[in-house]
């Protein structure tokens, strides 16, 4: 990953994200910024995409409903894109992105 930089605005969204989804006992192995917060080119409606990395995401339309929904306990604009491990490949073109250009913030 390439060292970037996000707003504190940003990451301090993301961590009270993080919080809540440990509060919920979610098993969380990473969390990635990426996208437009990290390439400096987000608006002030742009979404935060926030991947979410974790052994209990078995299913992904579940695993995403969850993250979702634990969102907008925070901010509308948090954009989840979960993972199991084993999926976080490179072979993922969005992975391969995410790797590539984003901040780890746990």
């Amino acid at each position: 990953m390439v060292k970037q930089k996000i707003t504190r605005k940003v990451k301090k969204t993301v961590d009270e994200y993080i919080d809540v989804l440990k509060k919920d006992k979610l098993p969380i192995n990473k969390v990635i910024i990426f996208g437009s917060q990290v390439k400096h080119r987000a608006r002030r409606d742009s979404d935060i995409d926030v991947c979410v990395i974790s052994p209990k995401f078995k299913d992904d339309f579940e695993a995403l409903h969850y993250l979702l929904m634990k969102s907008y306990e925070v901010d509308g604009l948090i954009e989840p894109h979960p993972f199991h491990p084993k999926k976080f490949v490179d072979a993922d073109p969005l992975v391969w992105e995410i790797k590539r250009t984003g901040v780890v913030v746990k």
